[in-house]
């Protein structure tokens, strides 16, 4: 028996596989530092980075 699948299943199954090698090869310190450039040092987000159930997640 065939399974029938359509090109946005495919496609979507690609673009997830994709993304998931790329973030094995991203550290959680490059992240840190990266949100710290792109949203700024504002109280907020920093308090965000700081709490340990966020960062986890």
């Amino acid at each position: 028996m065939t399974v029938i699948t359509t090109f946005k299943e495919k496609r979507r199954e690609k673009q997830i596989k994709y993304e998931r090698s790329v973030l094995r090869e991203l550290s959680i310190q490059t992240l840190k530092e990266r949100v710290q450039h792109y949203f700024g040092s504002s109280r907020i987000v920093s308090s965000l980075i700081m709490n340990s159930g966020i960062e986890e997640a």
